[in-house]
């Protein structure tokens, strides 16, 4: 590998009083990216203490480095796809993100791909897997789009490691027609919400909490009275809840303040007053550093890299909001509200509709897209305006706008002589 420049450079470093050194290599692959390795231990995974250590570091890492920016890519696509979500998980990625990416790619698996080396998938291939053989296996447009994501961003990193040179599903599109969900009007709300209490059905908290604070169904379930303060008339929402990654911070990290209004108010100090704080054992995610194995193309390398090890930790919460339903804690609210909905002659809706339902009321209303975002957590201001559609907001006043009216009957006119004339016109035709 002549033909490539070699770089190196030594860093010495203090662990525990004493001094130590690391070695780092650099060189161009032959696709002209730089590639790098580093370490901070001998091959038998002692620390380097010495000068000759350090040459015999560099040695060990050059040839490492040399055999991976010339070797095709040893990983078959099922083996790299193991090997992604084994990396995921180690870079500290949600445990719901990464069982999408692996529960969506084994349930549209395509066999003749599982051990075709990473460098013979085609663009062809990929091509012909999005469009001919997931719509053979019936999959709908948004799976093709959500696998498309996945697939796409597998070979991004493939080609970031150097195992193939470009990514075969670039250039790819997938459309996907937009499902905007259901808004219920206030109608509908009234309709829902008073047949609901009429028969104390076991939701109606639920529903009446989710449609006064548009609360997504992961903070209504981890929500607790600690976070409502009744004096200043706000909700902190700081946490939720999910079946796959216990209990963690609210989408996108984004903590904030949501307003307490009366009517809401007063629910919820009755709610505490007729049931009381509701228990349940929770738990969230525990990450713990360790040190694993470094494998390159399927194999490893002798080397130490750092690494995450999840366990769950489990948590007693006594003052939770809302009651525990069995059918929400096995995640089938949206069947219990299409359900009702059906019974008493609404629209059907998804759970997550209550939170469009919200947002698209307050829009209706006058309120500022900027507080509506606030209010729900949206972090782009786009996102808000979609549910402008549903509100039908874009397109309120605008005939206003035009420039003629619908004539006015005169009986001193002439119509009746200007529709003979295009009768007697027609008839000539």
């Amino acid at each position: 590998m002549s033909d490539f420049k070699n770089d190196c450079s030594v860093i010495a470093y203090t662990h525990e009083g004493t001094k130590y050194y690391e070695v780092k290599v650099h060189q161009r692959d032959k696709f002209g990216r730089l590639r790098k390795k580093s370490s901070r231990f001998t091959k038998n995974g002692r620390r380097i203490t010495s000068q000759a250590l350090v040459t015999q570091v560099k040695i060990w890492l050059r040839e490492e480095l040399n055999a991976f920016v010339s070797q095709k890519s040893n990983y078959t696509w099922q083996g790299w796809k193991d090997f992604c979500v084994l990396k995921m998980r180690n870079q500290g990625l949600k445990e719901s993100t990464i069982l999408n990416y692996d529960g969506i790619l084994d349930r549209w698996k395509d066999s003749s791909w599982s051990e075709k080396k990473m460098t013979e998938i085609k663009r062809e291939d990929v091509f012909n897997y999005f469009h001919s053989f997931l719509i053979k296996k019936g999959a709908t447009d948004w799976t093709r789009k959500n696998l498309h994501k996945r697939i796409h961003r597998l070979f991004e990193i493939a080609v970031d490691d150097g195992e193939i040179p470009s990514n075969p599903a670039r250039g790819i599109k997938i459309k996907a027609k937009s499902d905007d969900g259901v808004a219920f009007t206030p109608n509908e709300v009234k309709t829902l919400l008073s047949k609901a209490k009429k028969i104390n059905h076991c939701y109606y908290p639920h529903w009446v909490v989710a449609l006064l604070t548009g609360l997504r169904n992961g903070e209504l379930y981890a929500l607790k009275y600690e976070q409502i303060d009744f004096d200043s008339n706000t909700i902190l929402i700081n946490e939720q809840f999910t079946n796959k990654d216990g209990l963690h911070l609210p989408k996108k990290g984004k903590i904030r303040t949501i307003d307490l209004g009366p009517e809401l108010k007063d629910f919820f100090l009755s709610l505490k007053k007729t049931i009381g704080p509701q228990s349940a054992r929770l738990w969230r995610h525990i990450a713990t550093p360790i040190e694993i194995d470094e494998v390159i193309g399927g194999l490893k390398t002798g080397r130490k890299i750092p690494g995450v090890s999840n366990h769950k930790e489990y948590v007693d919460m006594n003052d939770l909001v809302l009651p525990r339903i069995r059918s929400w804690t096995m995640g089938n609210q949206a069947g219990e509200l299409r359900e009702f909905c059906q019974k008493i002659g609404i629209r059907e809706a998804k759970f997550h509709d209550l939170r469009a339902t919200h947002i698209t009321n307050l829009l209706s209303n006058g309120v500022s897209i900027s507080k509506v975002m606030q209010q729900v957590g949206h972090s782009q201001m786009s996102t808000t305006d979609g549910y402008n559609r549903l509100a039908g907001i874009e397109i309120k006043g605008i005939t206003q706008s035009l420039g003629f009216n619908v004539p006015v009957a005169d009986s001193h006119d002439d119509d009746g002589k200007v529709i003979q004339l295009f009768q007697n016109r027609v008839r000539s035709r």
